[in-house]
């Protein structure tokens, strides 16, 4: 008796209440209490590392993650005002890099730590008053 083969079948997604996607991309990202809520301690655990001087590697990318966020979201309208406070924290962030590249001490100047805390806040902002529509991209 012959073998049957087996025919690849894509699977779909099965959205359940489309409206519930529609206008889900609508709320406020702050009603997404959990997710903006993980996000804001993640980076917030990555910049007191960086206060206390135990900081690493990956938690440098994470700021470098937040930042470059936090531009994309300018870049969208939400906070565009600030966008030059965002972009001076991703500059200090790259300066920082550079200067201890070969040292493997991440360590900050005055105005450059200043500069990544006002964006990280800047950032902190845009959480707040970015939508879910605008946030789900950049995930």
């Amino acid at each position: 008796m012959p073998v049957r083969k087996s025919r690849n079948r894509k699977v779909r997604a099965i959205v359940c209440d489309p409206l519930d996607l529609v206008f889900g991309a609508r709320k406020r990202a702050a009603d997404d209490r959990g997710t903006v809520t993980k996000v804001r301690l993640t980076n917030h655990v990555a910049l007191d590392a960086f206060r206390t001087g135990s900081a690493n590697w990956e938690l440098l990318n994470t700021l470098i993650e937040a930042l470059n966020t936090a531009v994309c979201l300018c870049a969208l309208g939400v906070l565009a005002q600030h966008t030059q406070d965002v972009t001076a924290g991703l500059a200090a962030l790259l300066s920082m890099t550079d200067r201890n590249q070969h040292t493997c001490s991440l360590t900050f100047t005055g105005p450059e730590w200043s500069a990544v805390c006002e964006a990280m806040a800047v950032h902190d902002d845009q959480l707040d008053v970015c939508l879910v529509g605008q946030r789900r991209p950049l995930v």
